[in-house]
């Protein structure tokens, strides 16, 4: 489809009010008004054949958008949510204090009861979790609790920072595994 009006600007009523006229390529069409030949509408924007509308091309992209949001958001409701915990056993990876590395490091177990540091049984009283910290209360005399903060990387990996930039770095010890 082409744009088509009439340049006969003072004798046509048509070319006055710049009236545009819609036509087939390959046809001349003429004016309604004075009845000459319409030329080709030079100012009119036509599309080039082959680029889309920029309206289809944001739709596209909204369709894609909330197609990604939708995948997304379904994808999370049904991906259940790591649970980490501190039962089992844990073998130290690594020492650092101040950023200097320690080739030493004390293996630890937990139970819903109790720690195991070296040789020595220390009462839980409480495990809190907060995403991927696991807080654990320890009961370390008749009135006194100590509470240390575990921060997993993923749920075979967790680290303790303590002061003076002491941390020490754990893997889980997989039962029939060797440590």
């Amino acid at each position: 489809m082409l744009t088509y009006r009439c340049q006969n600007f003072g004798g046509c009523d048509a070319a006055q009010s710049n009236a545009r006229v819609h036509a087939s390529a390959g046809t001349v069409p003429l004016c309604a008004g004075c009845g000459l030949p319409l030329a080709p509408d030079r100012t009119a924007r036509t599309r080039r054949p082959g680029r889309p509308r920029p309206m289809v091309v944001v739709a596209a992209a909204a369709v894609a958008l909330a197609t990604v949001l939708g995948f997304w958001a379904v994808r999370s409701a049904f991906t259940p949510a790591v649970e980490y915990s501190l039962i089992g056993m844990w073998h130290a990876e690594g020492t650092s204090i101040l950023g200097y590395q320690l080739p030493v490091g004390v293996s630890l177990r937990f139970t819903e009861r109790s720690a195991h540091l070296v040789d020595t049984e220390i009462p839980v009283v409480d495990y809190a979790r907060d995403g991927s910290r696991v807080r654990v209360m320890l009961q370390s005399g008749a009135h006194t609790q100590v509470s240390l903060t575990f921060v997993f990387e993923d749920t075979d990996v967790m680290y303790f920072d303590g002061p003076l930039g002491l941390k020490f770095r754990y893997r889980r010890v997989r039962v029939g595994a060797p440590s």
